[in-house]
């Protein structure tokens, strides 16, 4: 009842007071015009009326004010009033009539897409006449040779380097990794040095600001192009079969580093080239259909790797001898990359950013998986062995594929939370539900690599031991010791599985919210429960691990 009451006694100070503040500027806009105009040689000033004089003693009053700030202070802080939530049959529809007109406004700016590419070349021809185009084209090939320049003094200089490279024989799993180091810091390098005679070259000159932006803006782009270059080299050797890391024939080899050698042409150079045209009047809508067509060309270099590659040694089943059937060969499996492509290319045109990025991670992650397995087991094989064994990986591999795997996955759950931006390390009330199952997603999946990399570990590490003792069972001296490993080592793997399987699924639990303080206390009491009633059988397990660790009966008594 007394915010009722008291509203109008707040409210109607404020919009006198309102009201009088905008009449006066009105009035002293109007009044300075008329004064600009006819300027009385001596105005007179007007005394207050009695009620403007009663209206500015009240609004001088210490309590009007305070009631005003507090008012506007409310307003402030309270917030607007939700909207209804939208059912989920309204937020398709909306969802489908945004689709809609985007793909309307997209049709309009392909009539006009001639015009605005035309007006913004002239626009950028305009901007690049106090050099010339034509000049400005040769300067950008002289940073360019002159980055060629100082990564061919870079080779020059690196020959005894190279020339012990090409002389290891690779017999080896530890010199093959060797090569693998030392041409990756090589590729580093090479890349480092253009960069430097190009782009660190053309900073060291004091430049216009359009010529500045483009020609760094296209010297970026060809040193983005020298990366891709340098990572094709690396992974696939297309000129040197027994350098290359992804194991596959040379004329697979070949198809794919050309492919992608014009897949990071086209990002760098169709990239640069449309954020420029963008920069210089290119309408948004017509940015972003060179961006669809650019995405297009993508998907036809995509759609041509799948249908079109070499058969022989293409993939990595048959270069690595598993038996198993070429992937790429199965029934129903490059239709379905191809459906995927197609996919991932209609979510970008049609701007589903969050489902363009999950597809993306759904279909390259285990993509991303299979070859670095299969890259680290080609590496990684035993000497003098041309293939990895399909069932005989040592601990070393087993260690360096399980880590590499989750540094895989970590990465990529870490880059799909920063587009999404989700925020892994603080959790706060504003969190809506999806940003919460995603992190708590997040989180599991951490937990669940690490466990199960430290099982194959602790697996690895038990096969190997039992592997050695079956070699000194037939041995008299040894045949005792080696018995009673036999026997423990199973069954220690066996409780280690199960502590990890225990801590990973309350650490599952812990990740999504539940509470596992009662968990934990609960499970305590039925331990001890069990403990009581079935001390006996825990006590022969106990004894009989004992009477094996000290030697008091052997196996076959």
């Amino acid at each position: 009842m007394m915010s009722m009451v008291a509203e109008p006694i707040v409210s109607l100070p404020e919009r006198m007071c309102r009201a009088l503040l905008a009449g006066a500027l009105l009035f002293g806009l109007a009044g300075g015009g008329v004064a600009a105009e006819v300027e009385p040689p001596n105005p007179v000033p007007t005394p207050p009326s009695a009620k403007v004089e009663t209206f500015l003693n009240l609004l001088a009053d210490p309590d009007v004010q305070a009631l005003l700030r507090r008012r506007d202070r409310q307003k402030v802080e309270t917030p607007a009033e939700a909207a209804p939530p939208k059912t989920m049959a309204i937020s398709l529809a909306d969802r489908l009539q945004g689709i809609r007109a985007h793909l309307i406004a997209l049709a309009d700016a392909t009539n006009s897409l001639p015009r605005e590419a035309a007006r913004a070349q002239s626009m950028l021809g305009s901007a690049l006449a106090e050099r010339g185009a034509w000049a400005t084209a040769l300067y950008f090939l002289a940073f360019v040779a002159l980055g060629f320049g100082t990564e061919g003094l870079f080779r020059f200089g690196m020959r005894p380097f190279h020339r012990w490279l090409l002389h290891l024989t690779l017999e080896t799993a530890n010199e093959r990794v060797r090569a693998v180091l030392a041409r990756l810091i090589y590729g580093l390098g090479l890349v480092a040095t253009f960069g430097l005679g190009s782009v660190g070259a053309f900073l060291l000159f004091d430049w216009p600001s359009v010529i500045k932006e483009v020609l760094l803006g296209y010297l970026i782009a060809f040193l983005f192009a020298r990366v891709f270059a340098v990572a094709g080299r690396i992974m696939l050797a297309p000129g040197a079969a027994r350098f290359r890391v992804v194991p596959m024939a040379t004329p697979a080899a070949n198809f794919l580093f050309r492919r992608w050698l014009v897949l990071g042409i086209l990002i760098g150079f169709g990239g640069q080239t449309i954020s420029l045209f963008s920069r210089f009047g290119l309408a948004p809508l017509a940015g972003e259909l060179c961006l669809d067509g650019l995405g297009l060309l993508v998907l036809a270099m995509g759609l041509d790797v799948i249908w079109r590659a070499p058969r022989t040694g293409m993939t990595m089943e048959t270069a690595t001898g598993d038996g198993k059937p070429p992937l790429r060969h199965l029934p129903g499996v490059a239709i379905a990359c191809s459906g995927a492509l197609v996919a991932m290319w209609l979510l970008w045109m049609l701007q589903a950013t969050e489902a363009f990025w999950l597809t993306g991670f759904a279909y390259g992650l285990p993509l991303a998986i299979m070859v670095a397995h299969r890259s680290v087991n080609h590496i990684l094989r035993p000497a003098g062995s041309a293939v990895s064994p399909a069932d005989a990986a040592t601990l070393d591999v087993i260690i360096f594929e399980r880590a590499v795997r989750s540094l895989i996955i970590v990465g990529a759950v870490l880059l799909l939370g920063r587009i999404l931006h989700v925020d892994f390390t603080s959790l706060t009330m504003q969190d809506t539900l999806t940003t919460r199952l995603v992190r708590a997603t997040a989180s599991v999946v951490v937990v669940i690599l690490a466990a199960e990399f430290l099982w194959r570990v602790i697996k690895a590490l038990v096969d190997r031991k039992l592997a050695g003792n079956m070699l000194k069972l037939d041995a008299s001296e040894d045949a005792g010791h080696a018995a009673r490993l036999q026997t423990l080592l199973p069954i220690l793997s066996n409780m280690l599985l199960v502590v990890i399987v225990v801590v990973s699924g309350m650490m599952v639990l812990a990740a999504f919210g539940v509470e596992i303080g009662p968990l934990i206390a609960s499970a305590g009491v039925v331990g001890v429960a069990i403990g009581f009633g079935a001390q006996t059988l825990v006590k022969d397990i106990i004894s009989g691990i004992f009477y094996l660790v000290d030697d008091a009966f052997r196996i076959g008594e």
